[in-house]
C-alpha cells in the first residue's frame, strides 16, 4: 500500500502573522533585557555611591570610626583629574603615592628640636631617636578591578562642594563633600526612574566622623627583669612635711628641712655637746633664757663660787657662770644654719655642710621619678602635608600638668572641622593621664619618664611604641614603663 504524504504550504498571511509573533516575542525580550541591564547599573551606581559614602560616614561600621578620616585627617580631595580618576584616592594606589599619601614610614626625630628643652639631655635609644610611624593613606579603601571608576553608566561621578552642590571645575586639591550619578542620560532632567540623580552626602553635621575618642594611660613603673614595682612615681609619695630652709636658725639633729623639690635631714651638729659662747657679753636675762651665740642660757639664782662668764668659750651643758651678780646655767647647746643657704648636694644620701649641721639628702628617692611624658602620633589635618604631628602630656616635677602639640590643626576648606575641639590632657592622681578630643583611628602611643635633679637625668624609662586603637568614647590602657632609656 502507499502512503500519501500531504504537504501544507503556509499562505503569505500565515507567514506574516508567524513573523509579526516572533517580532513581538523579540520586542519583549529586548525590553525586558534594557530594563534589567538598566536596574543592574542603577544597583551598582547605588552600591559604590553607597560604599564611598561608609568610607566617609561610617554610619553602619561597629566602632563609626571614618577610616579615611582617621587615617587622613580630612576630607578626601580630588588628587587626579584624569578622565574617570577624580575619586582615585579611595582605590588608586600609585596616584595617591604621586600626589598626597603620606610616607609610610614616617621618621620622628626625637632629638633636641622636638622635645622640649627640658629633655635636651636625654639619651634615647637607637629605635626611639629614629621612630618609624607610619601614617596616612592606608587604603585602598575601595575595591575597584579597573584603573578608572565611572557610574553604572560609564559615567564620571559629579563632586559636591559643603553645600552639597555640583563642583562645576573641580581641579586637583579640592575638597568634596559628596558624590552624585546623574543617572542613564548623565543629565539633572528626570524622564524616568533610570535617569534620576543619585546622590550620596558625606556627614559634615560634626556627628558620626567627628566623634572624638579620649585615652586614659595608667602609667606603671617597673623593674625590667623581674617586672616589680621597684620605681614609684613621685607624686604617690608626698614629700614630708618639712619647712623650708630657713638662714641662721635653730636646728637640731632629725630635723628636716626642704630647698625645692627636696628634702633633707640633719644627721649632725658640729657642736651637738659643746658650744662656744659669743664674742661680747650678751645682755642677760633673770626672767627668760638667754641666747649666746651656740648656747642657751637659764637663770639659776645669785652668784655664788661660780665661775665668770667669759667670751668665745667652750661650755657644755649644765655648765655654771655668774653674770652681774646672778648665777646661770646652760640647759642647750644650739646649733645655727648658715646666714645663707649652702648649695644642697641632691643626690640621695649626699650630705651637705651648713653652718654648725650636715644635712642629708633624703627625698626624693632614687626609686622615684618626677617627670613623665605621654605622646600620641596622629594625622596632620592639611591635604599638603606629608608626616604625622605629635600630641604630648607632660607632667614635670610631679605636680605640674602641661600639654605640648607640635602642630595646630587646621582644616583649609570648609567647616567640617570646625566644631571639633582642640586635643587636652589631664594629669590625675598618680600618674595617670586623660588625653581628650583624639580622632579615633590606630594610633601610636609613646609613654616614658625619669628622675631629673638640677641638669642631672637618672631612672630613665620608656614604654616603647604601643599600638593603639581609639573608638569613639573612653579608651584606656595600662603602659608599663620597662625599657630603660
Amino acid at each position: 500500500m502507499k502512503t500519501k504524504t500531504i504537504i501544507h504550504n503556509l499562505t503569505l498571511i500565515e507567514l506574516l502573522i508567524s513573523l509579526g509573533i516572533l517580532a513581538a516575542i523579540a520586542t519583549i525580550t529586548l525590553s525586558m533585557l534594557e530594563e534589567s541591564g538598566a536596574q543592574q547599573r542603577f544597583k551598582r551606581t547605588w552600591e559604590t555611591g553607597e560604599d564611598i559614602r561608609e568610607i566617609i560616614n561610617a554610619g553602619k561600621s561597629d566602632d563609626g570610626v571614618s577610616r579615611f578620616i582617621s587615617d587622613m585627617g580630612r576630607l578626601p580631595a580630588v588628587i587626579n583629574t584624569g578622565e574617570g580618576m577624580r575619586l582615585a584616592e579611595f582605590y588608586h594606589e600609585s596616584s595617591v603615592n604621586e600626589a598626597a599619601k603620606w610616607s609610610s614610614s614616617v621618621v620622628f626625630n626625637n632629638n633636641d628640636a622636638s622635645l622640649p628643652s627640658v629633655d635636651s639631655s636625654l639619651n634615647f635609644p637607637d629605635d626611639f631617636v629614629d621612630l618609624k610611624l607610619p601614617g596616612g593613606w592606608a587604603g585602598p579603601y575601595l575595591y575597584n578591578s579597573r584603573e578608572t571608576l565611572f557610574d553604572g553608566w560609564n559615567n564620571e561621578w559629579q563632586l559636591l562642594d559643603s553645600a552639597h552642590n555640583k563642583i562645576e571645575s573641580p581641579v586637583a586639591g579640592t575638597f568634596f563633600y559628596g558624590i552624585e550619578s546623574l543617572g542613564s542620560n548623565n543629565s539633572v532632567d528626570e524622564d524616568n526612574w533610570s535617569s534620576k540623580s543619585q546622590v550620596f552626602k558625606f556627614n559634615t553635621s560634626g556627628t558620626a566622623t567627628a566623634d572624638r575618642a579620649s585615652l586614659i594611660v595608667t602609667i606603671m613603673v617597673r623593674d625590667d627583669s623581674s617586672l616589680n614595682p621597684v620605681l614609684r612615681p613621685a607624686v604617690e609619695y608626698k614629700s614630708p612635711s618639712a619647712s623650708n630652709w630657713a638662714a641662721s636658725t635653730e636646728y637640731k639633729i632629725n630635723d628636716e628641712v626642704k630647698s625645692g623639690s627636696f628634702v633633707f635631714r640633719c644627721i649632725n651638729s658640729n657642736v651637738i655637746n659643746k658650744g662656744r659662747s659669743g664674742a661680747s657679753e650678751p645682755p642677760w636675762s633673770t626672767a627668760a633664757e638667754t641666747p649666746d651665740n651656740n648656747i642657751v642660757w637659764e637663770y639659776s639664782g645669785t652668784a655664788g663660787s661660780e665661775a665668770a662668764w667669759q667670751a668665745s668659750h667652750i661650755y657644755s651643758k649644765n655648765d655654771q657662770v655668774q653674770a652681774g651678780g646672778n648665777a646661770f646655767t646652760c640647759v642647750r647647746v644650739r646649733g645655727l644654719s648658715a646666714s645663707s643657704a649652702p648649695v644642697f648636694n641632691t643626690r640621695y644620701g649626699d650630705t651637705t655642710t651648713d653652718g654648725d649641721f650636715s644635712w642629708k639628702c633624703v627625698y626624693p628617692e632614687p626609686a622615684i621619678m618626677n617627670y613623665f611624658r605621654a605622646a600620641v602620633f596622629m594625622p596632620r589635618v592639611a591635604v599638603t602635608e606629608k608626616g604625622v604631628r605629635r600630641f604630648m602630656a607632660i607632667r614635670n616635677d610631679g605636680g605640674t600638668t602641661a600639654t605640648d602639640s607640635n602642630d595646630s590643626i587646621t582644616f583649609s576648606d570648609g567647616n567640617f572641622f570646625a566644631s571639633m575641639p582642640a586635643e587636652t590632657a589631664e594629669w590625675t592622681a598618680y600618674n595617670q593621664v586623660v588625653l581628650k578630643n583624639l580622632p579615633p583611628g590606630s594610633r601610636k602611643l609613646y609613654v616614658y619618664g625619669f628622675f631629673k635633679s638640677g641638669t642631672e637625668y637618672r631612672n630613665k624609662r620608656g614604654s616603647g611604641v604601643l599600638d593603639v586603637k581609639l573608638s569613639p568614647g573612653i579608651n584606656r590602657i595600662t603602659v608599663h614603663l620597662i625599657n630603660n632609656l
